[in-house]
């Protein structure tokens, strides 16, 4: 399935970094930073930088108009202040949760990178980094259940500009700027649509999007049932796709029907064992990983205190995001695998979670000349094995 997905990517990239160009993604800074910030004065100041998204957007949209000599310096004058306002989001993360300082830093060094390449004059790369900052938010909105809109982001996306873009950037900006009614509509459009086939949904992961929003933030096994069934009606389906989406409907039957008990935490660790011990195919499992990544993440967002139990359930959101995570897109798998050691590194589960990082660091290096891990990132692993092994 990886080498589907990496064929795909190949096959894709053109379209991709054109996609890149028109994902109008300065205001999903703005979006993660409002809905997160820590004050009343930083959520003015997200306001005031929305304003100059209007700005900066339509040029986003259109490679000449981003690129135009005479627009330079007023794009440049947006982008260091995008730069400024994200490092505030990026110090807020640092006291939150390891996954959103994750995320939250992510796209703050994202922010840096686009200003640093559009000032160096390298518009292309600084235009396809966009889409980066776009994972970042999506990845940290679709965590945690929301019943929460940002309104400026409902304006934003009623923008003819944003309308106008295909229905999967559509879905993922809706997405990112926490219009999530509006974007499990543009996902269930997407999924009927005859001009986006079934299989390349699953390749670019808009199930997994989809089913994110369903359970993870809206707590609803009912609609997406309700979209997979009419989706195992047709005929068009590849034999792969259709035992996932099989075993997918099963899943959410079940899940609908079962009563809550417990805690987050041990609700997300027996489905994260009947995951694992149930489908052979990480892929039929898509479901379970989900509803149990959405009750370990709770768990850790409510935690008063970083103990054993919240690396535990960072440990198992590594091995749910290493089984379930989209390669071309921002992986958390490292760094929710490094919070679980360096939180307790006397746990017994902390060389399993070792065993797991070492191995997904590796594999990312290894290609057809070997596998070739950079000095720094081995130095790094030998610190965290020194860890787990002092006394």
């Amino acid at each position: 399935m990886i080498a589907l997905r990496a064929w795909a990517l190949r096959r894709r990239a053109p379209a991709l970094r054109a996609r890149a160009a028109r994902a109008a993604l300065w205001a999903l800074l703005v979006a993660a930073a409002t809905a997160c910030a820590p004050d009343a004065q930083t959520r003015d100041t997200m306001d005031e930088i929305f304003e100059s998204m209007r700005f900066v957007l339509p040029l986003s949209l259109n490679d000449e108009s981003f690129s135009d000599p005479l627009r330079r310096e007023a794009v440049l004058e947006a982008l260091a202040r995008l730069e400024r306002e994200s490092s505030v989001l990026e110090t807020h993360g640092m006291n939150q949760d390891a996954s959103f300082s994750f995320l939250s830093g992510s796209l703050a060094r994202d922010a840096r990178d686009v200003r640093s390449r559009y000032e160096r004059g390298q518009i292309h790369e600084a235009r396809f980094m966009l889409q980066r900052m776009t994972e970042a938010c999506v990845a940290c909105h679709s965590r945690l259940p929301s019943d929460r809109a940002f309104s400026m982001g409902r304006r934003f996306v009623k923008d003819v500009r944003v309308t106008s873009l295909p229905l999967d950037e559509r879905a993922k900006l809706q997405t990112a700027t926490r219009q999530f009614d509006a974007a499990l509509e543009t996902f269930e459009e997407l999924i009927r649509s005859p001009d986006f086939p079934p299989y390349e949904m699953g390749l670019m992961g808009h199930f997994a999007d989809y089913l994110e929003i369903c359970i993870r933030v809206r707590d609803d096994f009912e609609r997406p049932l309700a979209v997979f069934e009419e989706l195992a009606r047709g005929s068009d389906l590849p034999a792969y796709l259709r035992d996932d989406v099989d075993a997918w409907i099963e899943s959410l039957r079940e899940l609908r029907d079962r009563p809550r008990a417990g805690s987050d935490l041990d609700t997300g660790r027996a489905l994260v064992h009947e995951a694992e011990t149930r489908f052979e195919d990480s892929r039929h499992a898509l479901v379970y990983y989900i509803a149990a990544s959405g009750a370990l993440h709770r768990f850790v967002a409510e935690s008063p205190e970083e103990g054993v139990d919240v690396a535990r359930a960072y440990y198992r959101l590594g091995v749910i995001e290493s089984r379930i995570g989209r390669a071309y897109r921002l992986s958390q798998t490292e760094y929710l695998l490094e919070t679980s050691i360096r939180l307790a590194p006397r746990a017994p589960f902390a060389d399993e979670a070792f065993a797991l990082l070492e191995e997904f660091v590796a594999s990312g290096y290894t290609g057809s000349a070997g596998t070739n891990v950079p000095p720094h990132v081995q130095r790094h692993l030998d610190e965290l094995a020194q860890l787990i092994e002092t006394p």
